[in-house]
């Protein structure tokens, strides 16, 4: 079983590099100059020109690939071009509520999806597994984002019951997110 996951983890490698080399090249195809978005003030032709070349953005496709991956690899995500602030200084900020919001929405997608199942089963060709079929199957086939803006409007718009956004709030804020996170889970589980 050990070597089995090991064998799915090195598969993984050429897949992430392979991947991250289509959307890399993608980005490139895509029409425009990456300095478009900076605010360059008053600078002349030469001083963007310098700019470029100090930035690599001059030199071969698979040179600023390579570059790229080597960065990656040494955990150096660049730098934001809006904050000025390191990306990888924002992921771990962010992490915290990223991992909150996956236990929340794995706790409560495994506590109903396993006690559904065993009672669709335990009730099989009757009116409860009937509904509870029915329920998967609507779980499984509604996206998660149109789940969260219906959830939004009612219960933050209409009702006034939870927070729009944020993480202020304490749990009122995690509700809904782990709700629309686990949903999937617990229809597939339970399925």
């Amino acid at each position: 079983m050990i070597r089995y996951f090991i064998k799915r983890i090195l598969l993984l490698i050429p897949v992430i590099v392979i991947v991250s080399f289509i959307v890399f090249t993608l980005m490139d195809l895509v029409p425009g100059d990456p300095l478009a978005s900076w605010d360059l003030g008053s600078m002349s032709v030469e001083e963007v020109e310098a700019l470029r070349e100090s930035l690599g953005l001059n030199d071969p496709l698979l040179v600023r690939y390579g570059r790229y991956m080597f960065k990656l690899v040494q955990g150096e995500l660049g730098v934001s071009d809006l904050t000025g602030i390191s990306v990888m200084d924002v992921f771990m900020s962010r992490l915290p509520n990223s991992l909150l919001l996956v236990f929340a929405g794995f706790g409560l997608g495994v506590l109903i999806a396993i006690p559904l199942g065993v009672i669709a089963a335990r009730r099989a060709g009757k009116i409860t597994d009937t509904i509870t079929t029915a329920f998967t199957m609507i779980g499984m086939s509604m996206p998660s984002f149109w789940l969260g803006v219906l959830m939004i409007l009612l219960f933050s718009y209409y009702l006034g019951w939870l927070p729009v956004g944020g993480n202020r709030d304490g749990l009122p804020s995690i509700v809904m997110p782990a709700i629309c996170f686990a949903m999937g889970l617990i229809a597939s589980t339970t399925r």
